[in-house]
């Protein structure tokens, strides 16, 4: 994975949008393209690159760590 290699031609996201989830995480493309990262050799496609509408949301259980992130997020 020295080289991060994409698809040429994108996929468009289809009108009913893709969703997943990996806990605690979910992300929701509304529209837009996504461009493949290349497989590796046993065939995984490893990750993507999204250009588009979407969001992002992930629920933290443990109050201390979202108390940390808010304050590094808000700051001016």
């Amino acid at each position: 994975m020295a080289k991060y290699r994409y698809s040429a031609e994108p996929l468009a996201v289809p009108a009913t949008g893709i969703a997943f989830q990996i806990d605690p995480a979910r992300w929701t493309l509304r529209s837009g393209r996504v461009w493949l990262q290349e497989p590796t050799a046993d065939g995984r496609v490893a990750g993507l690159v999204f250009e588009g509408s979407g969001r992002f949301e992930m629920q933290l259980p443990d109050p201390v760590e979202l108390r940390q992130l808010r304050g590094w997020w808000w700051q001016g």
